[in-house]
């Protein structure tokens, strides 16, 4: 099985010496992938990102902790993609890795934080999709099975392979890196992707190909006045309650 996973570098991410790194929900992504193939044979996990020669540091790390294959993609015509335009890209690189049965990612990012790429690769390589995906299980032939999480319930389901997991999870257990596999992903070369190796329609990337344009960018804070204290345990299985009849409805 040949297992896809799209990493992003954001600032403040997690596994990282510098000011950036994984996104957390890349890395729970990542480990999924990890423990998968450490209970099943011939898996073969390639990890993509998109970005500048700094992003190749999430790369080396993925392979430091499990993966075999990294490729980064970059052009100068890639640069402004939005989340659509990214999907494109990706899903371009993907056809080409070729006999891919499974591609990962994170719910979203910290920074976009859209949760559009995930499915939207799935729509340009037309194959099914599942978001909120907590677990990978065992499959048979070209079916997997993989655990969900909805509002208030968990949710098995069989899907067909290939096919696009968008994880939820953030909390990971992964094992820390050894000095071998350290010493052995710096040593690794990255493959680098330009549109010269994946010569796609530029009119479908970059701002040519963009949909959005972020205009602002600023912090949020929630006001605490408006986070309800319930003390009374009765008042809050009531409110539980009439949160779940409202959800069945």
């Amino acid at each position: 099985m040949n297992i896809v996973v799209c990493l992003k570098q954001v600032a403040q991410g997690i596994c990282s010496d510098g000011n950036c790194g994984i996104s957390p929900y890349d890395l729970f992504m990542l480990e999924q992938a990890i423990n998968y193939k450490k209970t099943h044979h011939n898996v073969c996990i390639i990890c993509i990102t998109m970005g500048p020669s700094a992003s190749e540091e999430i790369l080396r790390m993925a392979i430091s902790l499990g993966c075999d294959e990294a490729i980064r993609i970059t052009d100068k015509c890639y640069s402004g993609s939005d989340t659509i335009a990214t999907a494109y890209i990706l899903s371009e690189a993907i056809k080409k890795i070729c006999d891919v049965d499974l591609i990962l990612c994170g719910k979203k990012s910290l920074d976009g934080e859209t949760g559009f790429v995930g499915p939207s690769i799935a729509k340009f390589l037309e194959i099914p999709y599942l978001i909120n995906v907590t677990g990978i299980e065992d499959g048979e032939g070209k079916e997997i099975v993989v655990t969900t999480l909805e509002k208030m319930y968990g949710m098995d389901y069989q899907v067909k392979l290939p096919c696009v997991l968008c994880m939820e999870g953030i909390d990971t257990y992964l094992s820390p890196q050894s000095l071998f596999s350290i010493r052995k992903a710096n040593k690794y070369s990255v493959e680098v992707w330009d549109n010269s190796i994946l010569n796609i329609d530029l009119n479908k990337c970059g701002t040519n190909g963009s949909k959005t344009k972020v205009l602002n960018v600023f912090s949020h804070y929630n006001d605490k006045k408006l986070i309800e204290r319930i003390s009374d345990a009765e008042d809050a299985v009531d409110m539980m309650i009439l949160e779940f009849e409202v959800f069945s409805e």
